[in-house]
């Protein structure tokens, strides 16, 4: 959260001079391109398997960047990831 730039000492006393980062932008801008990805194959409604098959990825793989999305969206389930994303994008939801 704080990134150092200098130190030194004066009379006696040690100074820190640092300064804050600020944080990551919040939604789909944070997003990478393969998270985007994922969460476009998960809007149409296929499941993790299907998605890492037609990505040709490891299933595991899918499940790391669905969670990452959703913290970088700050939503915690599936279905709330997959809206946020889609509302972010201005994208309806498919039809089930």
């Amino acid at each position: 959260r704080w990134s150092l730039l200098d130190q030194f000492e004066s009379d006696g006393r040690r100074f820190i001079v640092a300064r804050e980062n600020a944080p990551s932008p919040p939604g789909p801008a944070a997003l990478t391109q393969r998270e985007r990805q994922v969460l476009g194959y998960a809007a149409v409604g296929h499941d993790n398997k299907v998605i890492a098959y037609d990505l040709g990825i490891a299933h595991a793989t899918v499940k790391v960047l669905m969670s990452r999305a959703a913290t970088k969206l700050w939503v915690r389930s599936r279905s709330e990831v997959i809206s946020a994303y889609l509302n972010a994008c201005g994208a309806a939801p498919a039809a089930p």
